[in-house]
């Protein structure tokens, strides 16, 4: 019946993609690793095919599963059916009935590393790459090969029940192709800092091989779950602005050795490894309401932290300058945490909230006008160093900053005295 199903489905679905579909897996020479191709940093074993099919039988658990057709077809085409077998290892690594019984993490990474010997990633992959792989095929990591046309999320697996999990996703329509100019590649990641962060990473590097050296466009990443308003994504030392994770709704992070239910074991099983590279993985069910994410065109340690947006004057207004004299004020936001981080692109507002007499105006931008915005630059910075004022007397200022819908408390600036002088004034601000 298994054979019948096999060829029925070959027929139907997938023989014009699949190659070599026999049930038993083909011969391949062994293939030394061609220097500057195949000669990966942190994969020490050349390429070698009867070594890659021991480790690979180590963590699969049917000598005739498809992943061996696969391994067969990389003597001809090394990237596209490697990936393939990378993709099938990823589907492995969610099944009870397809993985070896016993099979480690260890071992899962022991074959990722034999199949990525034999293909052209590059030069290089990701220092610690032996070390870290291991993390991602474990409980709580992320190992997938989406194809070039999915834009499904991609989740971290083996969480608890109910626990927060990481995830990655191409922006808005984008596909995982697109972000690469339509070359597939193999995303992984693993927890870091207790759990606080998740370090994403693909095969080949960004930058190696065909790979770009940054995303065409926006990949989202970060976390599903429930946090706290304050809790944001800081990414190379930058907090993001939160960005929509509606696709955690419905999501969950699959146990490892899931299995799908409703249908026969070797049914289910059969039906995911013929359909498996053609089409995205479905979502798994569950009852996630969101999470928290940030948009990243370059890949790094990603951690989550909360966020209260903190003002403080780095230059406060200097004193007995005259009227219509540049007054130097910056401003800098920071995380609050310690150690401040700067946040990049808050918005922050300089009011007049003490001089005795009418109404003072800032001189600013070739106008006069009540108040004064500016954003910060990626050091935090809000450069308010030409503003002046429009009128003598003694100051106090009130500064208020806002960063992606998280409000600072307002500081005031210490009091000044400006000395009188007679300007014309600009034209008033527009009204905001």
């Amino acid at each position: 019946m298994r054979s019948k199903l096999r060829a029925f489905l070959a027929i139907s679905v997938v023989s014009a993609a699949l190659t070599a579909c026999s049930d038993q897996p083909t011969s391949a020479p062994i293939v030394p690793r061609v220097a500057g191709i195949n000669a990966i940093v942190n994969i020490p074993n050349d390429c070698n095919f009867t070594d890659l099919r021991a480790a690979v039988r180590a963590y699969v658990d049917a000598g005739n599963d498809e992943i061996f057709d696969y391994i067969g077809a990389m003597d001809t085409d090394a990237y596209g059916q490697g990936m393939n077998a990378l993709a099938r290892l990823a589907e492995v690594r969610l099944s009870t009935a397809d993985k070896e019984p016993g099979a480690t993490p260890e071992q899962g990474a022991a074959a990722v590393m034999e199949i990525l010997a034999c293909m052209p990633v590059g030069d290089s992959v990701q220092a610690g790459f032996a070390t870290n792989i291991v993390a991602a095929m474990g409980a709580g990591g992320m190992f997938d090969v989406p194809t070039t046309g999915s834009s499904a999320a991609v989740f971290s697996s083996g969480e608890p029940p109910l626990a927060q999990f990481w995830a990655a996703k191409p922006d808005s329509n984008e596909t995982w192709g697109s972000l690469t100019n339509d070359v597939r590649y193999m995303v992984f990641g693993y927890k870091i800092n207790n759990g606080a962060g998740f370090n994403y990473n693909v095969v080949p590097m960004l930058g190696e091989a065909d790979m770009p050296e940054q995303f065409a466009d926006s990949l989202i990443l970060g976390a599903c779950g429930g946090f706290a308003d304050s809790i944001r994504v800081e990414h190379v030392g930058e907090v993001l602005f939160d960005e929509d994770m509606s696709f955690c709704v419905g999501a969950s992070s699959p146990p490892l050795g899931a299995l799908s239910s409703g249908v026969g074991a070797n049914f289910a099983s059969l039906v995911r490894r013929s359909l498996s590279v053609l089409t995205p993985k479905p979502a798994y069910a569950a009852v996630w309401g969101g999470g928290v994410g940030g948009a990243i065109t370059e890949l790094s340690p990603t951690n989550l932290l909360p966020v209260s947006p903190t003002i403080t004057f780095t230059q406060q207004p200097l004193p007995n300058k005259s009227v219509g004299d540049a007054l130097g004020i910056l401003i800098f936001v920071s995380t609050g945490a310690n150690p401040a981080l700067p946040l990049n692109n808050a918005e922050v507002t300089l009011t007049v909230t003490g001089n005795s007499g009418q109404a003072a105006l800032f001189l600013a931008n070739g106008q006069s006008c009540f108040q004064v915005t500016r954003l910060t630059n990626p050091s935090g910075i809000a450069d308010f160093s030409d503003v002046a004022v429009a009128k003598s007397g003694g100051y106090t200022l009130t500064a208020t900053a806002e960063f992606d819908d998280l409000d600072a408390n307002a500081v005031v600036s210490n009091l000044f005295n400006v000395k009188n002088k007679k300007i014309t004034l600009p034209a008033s601000c527009p009204p905001a």
